[in-house]
């Protein structure tokens, strides 16, 4: 089984996807995780603006959907004593369509906003601890961008109108 989980910003995903590990033995890879060795590799930080960059290159050099290909050839190659995949921080349909192409679902996780904004702070990840209430908001409704058109870039309102 391959679940794939998109949701908003520090609404639960990894916290899922940890749940599914020990609960389910479910191998876990997070395409953040991906993106961020790229990105700290590349450009020396691991901030949103750069994170975004960095995943819409690779997709536009190695296909919309690489960032769950990747860990699916994880799973192939590495997952034998698994029950299933969990890939945490699907962003595009792309990677949508990549994992329900290969028999996955996705599932979106959101929770409000006040609710999510301690949990960002407090992960302390790319300096989204500095972030003020209205500087997430702002950052969210940037990166929540509908764009159905292009299967490359990040499209988080048309993956949740995808999930199963």
């Amino acid at each position: 089984m391959i679940i794939g989980l998109s949701g908003t910003f520090a609404s639960g995903k990894d916290t899922l996807a940890k749940h599914l590990m020990q609960s389910k033995n479910f191998m876990h890879v997070s395409t953040g995780d991906m993106v961020r060795a790229v990105a700290e590799a590349e450009y020396g930080n691991t901030e949103r603006p750069t994170l975004l960059k960095t995943a819409n290159e690779l997709r536009r050099k190695r296909g919309p959907g690489v960032l769950a290909d990747l860990g699916i050839e994880k799973y192939v190659t590495e997952g034998s004593g698994f029950n299933g995949l969990v890939i945490s921080g699907v962003r595009t349909l792309g990677e949508a369509n990549a994992i329900q192409t290969n028999g996955g679902i996705i599932v979106f996780v959101d929770a409000p906003m006040e609710l999510r904004y301690k949990p960002a702070q407090d992960r302390k990840r790319a300096n989204e601890e500095a972030l003020s209430l209205e500087d997430f908001k702002k950052s969210e409704e940037e990166e929540t961008r509908t764009d159905h058109s292009d299967p490359y870039v990040q499209d988080l309102a048309g993956v949740r109108d995808l999930a199963d």
